[in-house]
């Protein structure tokens, strides 16, 4: 028995939708091999897309748990988080993964957008500053630093970077 296989073949069934035959596959996998974190992933696909929420994120941080820096669990599980208001969990879920990656700009915005559902509003615009100067896509960053600046009232510097932008 090989998790490698089962994993394979798991994550395939995922891609043809057949949710229910990929996590019985992919708990073959687990069980063959509990260190196999893309196999945790898979299995959150699959209970994610049954709509097993509780079970998605189970195995989501399973995975997790042995690779920390998974780009697409980590988006999926803050996501989760997010949909539930357990806006906490998402953000630290975020900040921890940008000391592995920090110049990532998915998870600069995606931990941005947490921020501003919460409330952190000022907090989010500071993230986007300071992230603008080291980030490989800066105007991803400076377009929703400017967007937030002028949803908060602060038109006359959300405009500054709007002017940025545009003569880029």
């Amino acid at each position: 028995e090989d998790a490698f296989h089962y994993n394979l073949l798991g994550a395939r069934l995922n891609k043809a939708h057949r949710f229910s035959s990929a996590r019985k596959v992919l708990d073959r996998a687990v069980q063959c091999d509990s260190s196999y974190a893309y196999a945790y992933f898979n299995l959150g696909w699959a209970y994610f897309n049954m709509d097993n929420i509780e079970a998605a994120l189970r195995n989501y941080n399973q995975g997790l748990a042995i690779n920390p820096i998974d780009f697409n669990s980590v988006r999926i599980t803050s996501d989760i988080y997010r949909e539930q208001d357990r806006t906490d969990e998402a953000e630290s879920l975020l900040r921890k993964t940008l000391e592995y990656r920090p110049g990532q700009t998915e998870i600069i915005l995606a931990l941005e957008a947490v921020l501003y559902s919460s409330g952190k509003v000022d907090e989010a615009i500071g993230l986007l500053k300071s992230r603008l100067a080291d980030n490989a896509d800066p105007g991803k960053i400076e377009g929703r630093l400017a967007a937030n600046l002028f949803k908060a009232g602060r038109t006359d510097e959300a405009m500054e970077h709007y002017k940025h932008l545009i003569t880029q």
